[in-house]
């Protein structure tokens, strides 16, 4: 299964402090759960697609978790803030109807591709 999750650059206004402050959030990586027990973490930026074999029938709850980091400006300039946020995603059921492996000569990342890429 091929899993594609969302993350972009935002950024929010407020007062902080009695001062204009503006915090910006840029996506680290995506950890992605496809809810069998296992993980994969990708970059963070735009649409990035990864792919996953389940192992066997059966329903799943995947979820993805985005990792951002923050900066803030006062009106002087970006500052990074220490740290990272984890913003988890609402889970996403899968169900699985069929498990089986296919040999194939080479993988899809390998070119020029097999087949069923």
């Amino acid at each position: 299964m091929t899993f594609s999750v969302a993350a972009s650059q935002h950024s929010a206004t407020g007062m902080l402090f009695d001062l204009p402050v503006t915090v910006r959030f840029t996506p680290d990586d995506i950890t992605i759960a496809p809810g069998d027990g296992s993980t994969i973490t990708v970059g963070g930026t735009a649409r990035t697609p990864a792919s996953h074999t389940y192992r066997s029938r059966g329903g799943y709850i995947a979820t993805a978790t985005v990792r951002y980091r923050a900066e803030v400006d006062f009106g002087r300039g970006w500052r990074p803030v220490t740290g990272t946020l984890d913003i988890p995603t609402a889970g996403y059921p899968v169900e699985v109807l069929e498990a089986r492996g296919t040999l194939v000569d080479r993988t899809c990342a390998e070119p020029p591709a097999g087949p069923g890429c």
